[in-house]
């Protein structure tokens, strides 16, 4: 039968459902739980030590906690991962920005032609922008490859709904809200990749809109 797009989506979802619909209406019907990666566990560790690296205010833990706190066999790995990630970070423009707020949830809504949906997900960090065109930065850091041409676009709508939600909540105008992609696995410092074009909050609509069960 005919899938509905839910009354909440996270920002991770509207990707999947960016990149492939039926397959993504697939999982949201019947989603599968899934063993967390070794990435995904770098990742984690990794935002965890931005967040404490932001100050008592935002984290939980030392930095230095973190590294060694593996408990596993590939404990020794992860560290190595972590140390050159931490090195790459540091060596970037980011590490000296000026850091509004890390780890920010929210959830804001869509109106769908009458149809309200919400937009989950948590934002990295928010940043005072350097860049003259935007007051903010949105910034989502990432532990993995940076995605092929083809990937990239439906990526983009995270960032998209990220923009969108940091914009409301601080009441700053969409078009003063820059966004950004970090990865940390291109060395020395980083890749730092801005899309030319991200959806505004009808672009969002339209895309969700064309959704089967919309």
């Amino acid at each position: 039968g005919l899938r509905l797009v839910p009354a909440h989506l996270s920002a991770s979802q509207v990707v999947a459902l960016a990149d492939d619909a039926a397959a993504a209406l697939a999982d949201l019907a019947r989603p599968v739980p899934r063993r967390p990666s070794r990435q995904a566990r770098r990742g984690s560790r990794f935002h965890e030590w931005v967040e404490a690296r932001s100050g008592p205010r935002h984290g939980l833990f030392e930095p230095d906690e973190l590294v060694g706190a593996a408990d596993d066999a590939d404990a020794d790995a992860d560290d190595a991962d972590l140390r050159l990630l931490q090195q790459r970070f540091e060596a970037s423009g980011w590490a000296t920005a000026q850091v509004v707020a890390v780890e920010v949830p929210f959830a804001t809504p869509l109106d769908l032609d009458g149809r309200r949906v919400v937009l989950r997900g948590r934002v990295d960090a928010v940043l005072r922008s350097t860049d003259p065109r935007f007051d903010l930065d949105v910034v989502d850091w990432k532990t993995g490859r940076p995605p092929g041409t083809a990937e990239s676009g439906a990526r983009d709508a995270q960032l998209a709904v990220y923009r969108l939600a940091v914009a409301r909540l601080h009441d700053v105008p969409l078009d003063r809200v820059g966004a950004a992609f970090w990865y940390g696995s291109v060395g020395p410092a980083g890749l730092t990749r801005r899309p030319a074009r991200l959806l505004d909050e009808a672009g969002l609509v339209r895309l969700l809109s064309a959704l089967p069960g919309v």
